[in-house]
């Protein structure tokens, strides 16, 4: 017995560094096992950017009012929608930089199609040519744009309604956020040799039909 534990001793001397190593890689493998199979595969993501204060529970009824107007797309048995909130009004400097920088990097990846944020990030992302011709999917009548006015419109009153129902009928800090855009952006150079981006990009086009049209 006494042999065996010299032998251990003398083996985890030797080999201790590989020991931990061993176990520090069994530790980053659960770790990153664990945070894919609990991550939540969205069906839909939408940011909602500006110069405002964004609220999480505004966050939470703008998801479910959006849940509404979409099936599972992704088919794995749920219906579930992401809305960023990126607000560059924080009253933290260093937060809205962040938010500010982290729109700009959603906006070069290309993932978000849908967006809702005030004129100032719209005209950001329309002077980069990152807005698309939403033409076809306005109203007949709608003057001609490249965003549909968001505030006032039907499913903005659907948010207002949803935050009342969580906050216990207080109104949302800014009704309706006046002055919001709702906007699509260009799809993808490769658009055409990526179907699965493609069909995303055509679901989220008649999502912006449906809401537009009410």
């Amino acid at each position: 017995m006494k042999k065996i534990i010299n032998w251990f001793r003398q083996y985890g001397y030797y080999y201790k560094y590989v020991f931990i190593t061993l176990i520090l890689a069994a530790v980053l493998l659960t770790v990153g096992l664990v945070s894919c199979l609990s991550k939540t595969d969205y069906d839909l993501t939408v940011i909602l950017s500006g110069d405002f204060f964004i609220y999480d529970t505004e966050i939470y009824a703008y998801e479910n009012v959006l849940k509404e107007y979409i099936d599972d797309w992704n088919g794995d048995g749920e219906v579930n929608v992401q809305v960023m909130g990126l607000s560059t009004s924080s009253g933290n400097s260093k937060l809205d930089f962040t938010y500010n920088q982290r729109f700009q990097a959603e906006v070069m990846t290309g993932e978000v199609l849908l967006f809702i944020t005030d004129a100032g990030k719209y005209d950001l992302l329309a002077e980069a040519d990152g807005v698309a011709d939403v033409s076809r999917l306005l109203p007949d009548g709608y003057p001609e744009s490249r965003y549909f006015s968001f505030s006032g419109s039907a499913v903005a009153r659907k948010v207002r309604d949803e935050y009342k129902k969580l906050c216990g009928d207080t109104e949302p800090p800014t009704p309706e956020q006046s002055g919001l855009r709702m906007y699509m952006r260009t799809a993808a150079e490769d658009a055409d040799e990526n179907p699965e981006y493609l069909e995303k990009y055509e679901r989220v086009s008649e999502l912006f039909r449906i809401i537009a049209a009410e």
